[in-house]
């Protein structure tokens, strides 16, 4: 049994995504998320300029270590507060702009206290919005199953779930390896030019710090965030589980699951385009599988 589907929701969510309201939504999220990335790329590109710049500096021009360990320090701080102050801002942004379309899309009812005023996520669409023809604005929701509502959102938000654990486990596996290649090399570099502790701290250790403290800590966290998801994961199979034991889902059982998505996207570190991109073909493979399987399970008439 479901719920019967909210007034004036006829055409399934396969099509109604890309009704221009929704590209306006989406486009505007993109646009906040590449503001998000941007500024990310920035810190990165600071933090491995001073992890390359400091074995050539020991090298080429060791007197120049110095000033290197105190522009790594300023670059930490700047990286963890400026930044990241201006970082959290588009990401909510983002958030927002997503939500509203998630929200309007499944006929949910926003939740105001997670997630802020509606209003301002409307005012962030506004200032935000691009172009909507874009195509990467298009078909955000892949190979939805034919089920009722709220059989199709459940659908819908398994999808994000899926998609953002894939990501997140994959970019902690590729950061895990970063780490270790990084304090191999700087080990192996200062035992090569036989360094004292103290020259191995400032002309190597200090420059490498901002470096090492997100590799250091970004892995741990990705593999938080997947694990998050895989909780709210568990969560939607109980929901199939009492679908398929006769009980009627509801609004409130689709919300609950949109408050744990809510909360990875304002949470959880962000995983580079490049890696999205890379990953894509296999994430969507997997999602389609299991749409397939709900369709199979849960269709009328199966």
């Amino acid at each position: 049994m479901t719920t019967s589907r909210p007034e004036g929701v006829d055409t399934p969510i396969e099509a109604r995504q890309n009704e221009p309201e929704f590209l306006a939504m989406r486009s505007a999220g993109r646009r906040a998320n590449d503001r998000a990335d941007r500024i990310r790329a920035l810190r990165a590109t600071g933090t491995i300029g001073l992890a390359l710049a400091a074995p050539l500096l020991m090298i080429v021009w060791p007197d120049a270590s110095t000033a290197l360990a105190v522009a790594a320090a300023l670059w930490i701080v700047a990286g963890r507060t400026v930044l990241d102050a201006w970082y959290q801002k588009q990401n909510l942004r983002a958030a927002r702009a997503q939500e509203l379309y998630d929200t309007g899309l499944f006929r949910l009812p926003w939740n105001t206290g997670l997630t802020g005023s509606r209003k301002a996520a409307v005012e962030d669409v506004a200032a935000l919005r691009g172009d909507i023809d874009d195509d990467r604005n298009r078909d955000w929701y892949e190979h939805v199953p034919a089920v009722p509502w709220p059989l199709d959102v459940l659908a819908c938000q398994e999808q994000n779930l899926i998609f953002a654990r894939r990501n997140h486990r994959a970019y902690g596996k590729v950061l895990r390896g970063a780490v270790a290649v990084v304090i191999t090399g700087a080990v192996g570099l200062a035992l090569i030019k036989e360094l004292s502790v103290n020259e191995f701290l400032v002309q190597l250790f200090v420059p490498l710090a901002p470096a090492l403290l997100d590799l250091v800590e970004l892995p741990r966290q990705h593999e938080a965030a997947a694990r998050s998801l895989e909780d709210a994961e568990a969560d939607i199979d109980e929901l199939w589980n009492r679908h398929a034991d006769g009980e009627a889902l509801t609004a409130a059982d689709c919300r609950s699951v949109q408050n744990s998505i809510w909360n990875s996207r304002v949470t959880a570190p962000r995983v580079p385009d490049l890696m999205h991109r890379h990953g894509y073909s296999a994430n969507s493979a997997a999602n389609a599988a299991r749409m397939q399987t709900i369709q199979e399970n849960f269709a009328p008439g199966s």
